[in-house]
């Protein structure tokens, strides 16, 4: 049913602003959606599996009343690969392709920069390594909405986050969730 659902989402978007037998009014999604055109308990999936086709940039959330290094502005940080590509930092989010990433069969995170690195949890850390649909350690479960989403290795309990409060260079690693909420630091958003 889930499949079926965002497939008809898929097909009902890709024809959204065309006309439909020459004559017929435009076909918007959202109007779809308003009118209950499309029923379902698993339109969230339907969007979910619509926005995880594009490259996007990871970004630490945050909300007002976080403090991050002393400070009660909000200072946007994203996952990056490094120069070599391989580890996965936090810097200050920017234009970088090394920043965009693309959620993939569910449960993988791909570079876009280089298609055949996927995010892979080696011991602590979190890298970029070869993408294989195969390796455990390359699957990921998100938990929350897209909004706010804690990322969370299916191979080892904890959430990916970065050692206390943000700084540019820490490495993305695996924390106990719990720890990482209390840091303010559990939680990612696409940007």
């Amino acid at each position: 049913m889930k499949i079926v659902n965002a497939l008809l989402l898929l097909a009902a978007s890709s024809i959204e602003g065309q006309h439909l037998h020459g004559s017929s009014p435009k076909l918007n999604v959202n109007d779809m959606l308003q009118d209950n055109h499309l029923m379902t308990n698993d339109m969230e999936d339907a969007f979910a599996l619509k926005k995880k086709d594009k490259c996007t940039r990871i970004k630490l959330y945050w909300e007002k009343g976080y403090r991050w290094q002393g400070s009660k502005k909000e200072k946007k940080w994203c996952m990056e690969g490094d120069k070599k590509g391989k580890t996965l930092e936090i810097k200050k989010c920017g234009s970088s392709s090394k920043q965009k990433f693309m959620f993939i069969s569910g449960d993988r995170i791909q570079s876009c920069k280089n298609k055949d690195l996927c995010f892979v949890l080696s011991g602590r850390f979190a890298k970029l390594d070869k993408c294989s649909s195969s390796n455990s350690k390359q699957k990921f479960k998100e938990s929350g909405s897209d909004k706010k989403f804690a990322l969370e290795p299916k191979s080892k309990k904890g959430c990916l986050t970065q050692r206390h409060h943000p700084k540019s260079g820490e490495r993305v690693r695996i924390e106990k969730c719990k720890t990482a909420a209390k840091d303010d630091t559990k939680y990612w958003n696409t940007y």
